[in-house]
């Protein structure tokens, strides 16, 4: 019975993906609404922003890399821009009308491991907490206890956000999967590479070492504990949304 299913929902995605094949065929290439995306360091923002572009080739992207500065006034986008995304507190946008809302997240854990590594490959550039970072040499635990880095989610680029405003929101743990997901829920195809990976030497080595440490594990745990309960619980939406793509699939039942 479950191969059953299987092979049915299988071919239920084919007939899915072929629908709106035909729409991108006849120049679907702009959003039917803004869209709104949130980077968070290292959570597959680099390669998102190349979906973007590719997804929607005729339609200008207004990077916004500035900084994640609270301003509840609110902004809207600039004439010709129905595409925004960058590093900039969620709510920064809050009176486009009508806007599609999409980020992606990453473990704590994992996400503070990556930004660790790559802020080592980064020299001195004038940020006052990276040039300390470097001139401190400091350890993963120290790193992952700086206020930017352990509330880097909900007290920085999601602060005071209701994260049910998201239409979207992704695991870069299951990033083929979610994209996916995000292609049948908008009608549109990217592409997707993996872009602005680690450049720091042995990378993968270094991070399995780390992972591999079950003690640090433990103290990198406790030092990010808040983030990772707004993590979970942000994955829970995940999967309210994946199953509403699914269960809104031509044929679903």
């Amino acid at each position: 019975m479950h191969q059953r299913y299987k092979i049915k929902h299988q071919l239920k995605l084919k007939i899915y993906d072929a629908l709106y094949a035909f729409r991108i065929i006849d120049g679907v290439r702009t959003p039917r609404q803004p869209i709104i995306s949130v980077h968070a360091p290292k959570c597959a923002g680099t390669s998102f922003l190349r979906w973007l572009t590719t997804a929607y080739p005729s339609t200008p992207v207004l990077t916004d890399y500035d900084t994640v500065s609270i301003d509840r006034s609110g902004e809207s986008l600039p004439d010709g821009h129905r595409i925004v995304h960058g590093h900039f507190w969620a709510t920064k946008y809050k009176t486009v009308k009508n806007a599609f809302r999409v980020t992606f997240l990453r473990h704590p854990v994992e996400r503070a491991i990556s930004h660790y590594f790559y802020w080592r490959s980064v020299p001195l550039h004038g940020n006052p907490s990276h040039d300390l970072f470097l001139r401190e040499n400091m350890d993963i635990l120290t790193f992952a206890t700086l206020p930017e880095t352990e509330g880097l989610y909900r007290n920085n680029f999601f602060f005071d956000t209701d994260m049910d405003s998201f239409d979207f929101i992704g695991n870069t743990a299951s990033l083929a999967e979610d994209v996916a997901g995000l292609e049948r829920t908008l009608g549109v195809k990217g592409e997707m590479p993996r872009e602005n990976t680690n450049t720091w030497n042995e990378y993968a080595s270094e991070k399995a070492r780390l992972l591999g440490n079950s003690e640090l594990l433990i103290k990198l745990t406790r030092a990010l504990d808040g983030d990772i309960d707004f993590f979970e619980s942000c994955m829970r939406r995940r999967q309210t949304i994946m199953r509403n793509v699914t269960n809104h699939m031509p044929g679903a039942v």
